[in-house]
């Protein structure tokens, strides 16, 4: 989960359905995203080599793999499917954003905003895919992978041109003003 640096005030939680957002929350996305784009139906407008995602639904295939991750108020697989016929592997990043709207909110504008990590999407940050709607007022975010071949989570025994790498990522996210929350090993994927 990503923070900013700054202290903006959080938008009001509000109990969520699958398509009711808090009115806040949906005027500060309308102001990064183009007039065309509805914001209260697809919430997230996919960029450079997603743009074929954007309002489109992610298809999966049934293959999923649990990666184990769990957060407050989200969990994290992987799976396999299509977007717009499109194969896709993805990091499906499930928030119960019924009860974690705040959170789910600040990354999803911390990615969406051009000023912040829109730009440093797919260099050292995961490219978003789509943001789609779930059941019970879920929502989930889906990611590219670090490498379609071969990724791993950091180890502290990894090579040292691998820690500056890391480095270097977090350097380029706080030049942008924003602060990762939870830093550890697990939350760290590179592509190799």
């Amino acid at each position: 989960m990503f923070w900013p640096l700054r202290n903006p005030p959080p938008p009001e939680p509000v109990e969520d359905t699958s398509l009711q957002m808090d009115p806040n929350a949906v005027e500060a996305l309308k102001k990064i995203n183009s007039k065309t784009f509805d914001v209260e139906k697809y919430i997230y407008q996919p960029h450079g080599k997603f743009a074929f995602a954007a309002q489109k639904e992610l298809i999966t295939d049934g293959l999923t793999f649990d990666t184990g991750l769990i957060g407050e108020g989200f969990s994290m697989c992987i799976k396999k499917g299509s977007i717009a016929d499109h194969p896709v592997t993805v990091f499906h990043k499930l928030w119960n954003a019924s009860k974690y709207w705040d959170q789910f909110f600040t990354e999803l504008y911390l990615f969406s905003h051009p000023q912040l990590l829109r730009f440093l999407q797919g260099d050292c940050v995961p490219h978003i895919i789509n943001v789609s709607h779930h059941r019970e007022g879920n929502k989930a975010i889906a990611m590219e992978l670090p490498h379609y071949g071969v990724w791993r989570t950091a180890t502290p025994g990894m090579p040292v041109d691998l820690k500056r790498g890391v480095l270097d990522a977090y350097a380029r996210i706080h030049a942008q003003g924003v602060l990762h929350g939870d830093i550890s090993l697990h939350n760290i994927f590179l592509g190799t």
